[in-house]
């Protein structure tokens, strides 16, 4: 059989050839695949980045127009409350006038009760004399 003899020039050569494999497979495969790991890691870190922007900006804008809300619902109320106090104020002018009209009317009632009354009394007045007179002819027949 044939000895395997190992020689200082062979391990050097051995040597040498791994040592230039493994510096082109770095060249030609492993910086290449780094490069693109590298901008892929990059590329997934601007993301990340736009994201956390977004979702603040997102956020933000939730909360302008959580904000904006609550300023339209106390806008809102504020028109309801001026819409009632109007409507209160018209509501009681109308009361008023209605009062001072039924008053006014109830005045005229009661001074055409007062005329009706006086024209009555003066009737009387006018035709007593003549009843008397019927009275007591009455009690003489």
């Amino acid at each position: 059989m044939n000895e395997l003899v190992i020689t200082w020039q062979g391990l050097l050569f051995e040597a040498v050839a791994f040592l230039l494999f493994t510096y082109l497979i770095n060249i030609f495969l492993f910086k290449p695949a780094r490069a693109i790991i590298k901008k892929r890691q990059e590329l997934l870190d601007s993301n990340i980045d736009k994201q956390k922007d977004y979702e603040a900006s997102v956020e933000n804008i939730l909360k302008n127009i959580e904000d904006e809300k609550k300023e339209y619902k106390i806008f809102l109320n504020q028109i309801r409350e001026d819409y009632h106090k109007a409507a209160t104020d018209i509501a009681n002018k109308m009361l008023e006038t209605a009062k001072t009209e039924a008053i006014e009317t109830f005045d005229k009632k009661i001074e055409e009760i007062k005329k009706s009354r006086d024209s009555i009394y003066d009737y009387i007045k006018a035709e007593s004399p003549e009843l008397s007179k019927l009275i007591v002819n009455k009690i003489i027949d």
